[in-house]
């Protein structure tokens, strides 16, 4: 949740919408590129997401154990999809900043979808699945999950 507000107040999924709206080439690649890289810490966004990572392999699985299936799956799903605008930004970024102007409008419009989808996702876990998961996940077994969660680390600077 704390990375949650990270990356809305810090300012960055507004940045990226307002650079998304100019017409600037360079403005709008790197306010993507910026986005991208603030989500994942500066790390490799496409190969190491901890905060997915930490979820598909603690939480996700610590659910299912106690029979929820839905909302891992659909979550599951949509971090496939995030990775997918992810490494699309990356990629129409690279060939902005080397002056493919073909690249702008898919740039912009593979900017405003991860916005759009990381609120909706974002929305989705602090509404539903955090909620779920206190709710459903016995006190005792949060120690050993934050434990596990601990090894796989955390980004935008919290842990």
């Amino acid at each position: 949740i704390h990375q949650h507000q990270a990356v809305e107040t810090g300012g960055i999924v507004d940045h990226v919408l307002s650079a998304a709206a100019r017409e600037d080439v360079g403005v709008v690649a790197l306010a993507a590129v910026q986005f991208v890289v603030a989500a994942g810490t500066g790390q490799d966004v496409v190969a190491a997401e901890p905060h997915h990572q930490r979820e598909e392999q603690v939480l996700f699985p610590a659910l299912r154990d106690r029979g929820i299936d839905g909302p891992p799956s659909v979550m599951e799903a949509e971090h496939v999809e995030l990775r997918a605008l992810k490494h699309q930004i990356v990629d129409l970024a690279a060939k902005s900043t080397i002056g493919d102007t073909t690249a702008i409008q898919p740039l912009r419009g593979a900017a405003q979808a991860l916005v759009s989808m990381l609120r909706a996702h974002i929305d989705k876990e602090d509404s539903i699945l955090y909620p779920m998961a206190f709710a459903t996940i016995p006190e005792g077994d949060w120690a050993d999950l934050s434990t596990r969660c601990d090894a796989i680390g955390y980004c935008c600077g919290h842990s």
